[in-house]
């Protein structure tokens, strides 16, 4: 209601009932069935609005999933009544409908998008100053067609939202375009949940199997972060921080071919005690004794030391997960699907 600016007393109106019930139900006090239709009709409208003010894509990072234009009052309706989900298996849910509704992988079908006037500094400040450091990092390795990215953070992923979110799409597709290999470290620190959803803004950047994404097995700490985007021939954005203290965070912006080749040793250390986080290959007969529940073209399999999630129309791929918390989310959403069933 926020992002559609309405009030109980609009909303109301435009549903013909009571504000006060409108404001029962945004208290939790009353939750209509979904038979009745008022929630069908409530999620139209709230659809509708938030369309007219152009905040999909605020709704789209709210919800967790991408919007469909034609088909955003569904994803409102549906999203609405599994809000009760725990975090993780809602989170496995989003993942899934991703997978449904995962487009061609052909990276050159995404633009370049314009890319605004960085100034070239050598140290960038706050989530502000980050989003102007990557721009003009992968900038770098878009002009100089480099051959790979290793990149690591266990900083918050609050600066890449909004318009910068779908900016950074862009220039990651240009990268892989030109054919630059990706190694990503996740922070397996955050909650599954949120790994998750991280792992769907990645999703079709996966699906050209240019990145391999990997977790690293030692524990981060709660008391400093660390950020490593670094090309090895050109260029590097790192800091080192005091976690909860974003605004101040500084960004140094690292050309030395001395100092790039150091931070090589670091990265390369960092990644020698990590794990495959995600594998990405053809899709295959599932064994005898996995489970398999087919989420219309999706299809589940879960075995007993990792869980595939398998496309089976095209483009077809199979994503395998072996992080043991991210099974256990994956193995709660399938017993969702049977408590529901």
């Amino acid at each position: 209601m926020q992002l559609a600016r309405l009030s109980n007393s609009n909303l109301s109106k435009m549903l013909g009932i009571d504000a006060s019930y409108v404001s029962r139900m945004r208290s939790g006090l009353r939750i209509p069935r979904k038979s009745t239709g008022l929630m069908m009709r409530l999620s139209a409208v709230l659809a509708e609005q938030i369309a007219s003010h152009n905040k999909l894509r605020d709704l789209s990072d709210i919800m967790g999933t991408p919007l469909r234009s034609g088909n955003v009052a569904e994803s409102i309706f549906r999203w609405l009544y599994a809000r009760g989900m725990p975090a993780n298996v809602q989170a496995v849910r989003n993942f899934i409908e991703q997978m449904k509704n995962m487009p061609s992988t052909d990276v050159s079908l995404i633009p370049l998008p314009v890319i605004p006037e960085i100034p070239n500094e050598d140290y960038y400040m706050g989530d502000k100053g980050l989003q102007q450091a990557v721009v003009r990092f992968l900038s770098s390795v878009i002009n100089n067609h480099s051959s790979e990215l290793r990149l690591y953070s266990d900083n918050g992923i609050n600066w890449m939202t909004g318009d910068f979110k779908a900016l950074w799409s862009g220039l990651m597709a240009a990268c892989l375009r030109n054919g630059t290999r990706i190694k990503i470290i996740h922070n397996v620190d955050r909650s599954v949940s949120e790994m998750i959803q991280a792992i769907i803004s990645w999703l079709p950047l996966y699906m050209t199997g240019l990145v391999e994404p990997y977790y690293s097995t030692r524990p981060a700490g709660e008391r400093f972060t660390c950020t490593i985007f670094l090309d090895p021939e050109n260029a590097c954005v790192g800091s080192f921080g005091v976690r909860d203290m974003a605004d101040d965070e500084e960004y140094s912006y690292i050309t030395s071919p001395q100092k790039l080749e150091k931070t090589c040793r670091y990265f390369d250390a960092l990644l020698a005690r990590c794990r495959p986080l995600v594998t990405v290959d053809t899709v295959s007969k599932p064994q005898a004794n996995a489970e398999v529940y087919s989420i219309g073209n999706v299809q589940l399999v879960i075995s007993e030391n990792c869980v595939t999630v398998n496309k089976l129309d095209a483009p077809q791929k199979a994503f395998t997960f072996t992080y043991a918390p991210m099974c256990r989310a994956f193995r709660s959403f399938a017993d969702s699907i049977e408590d529901n069933t």
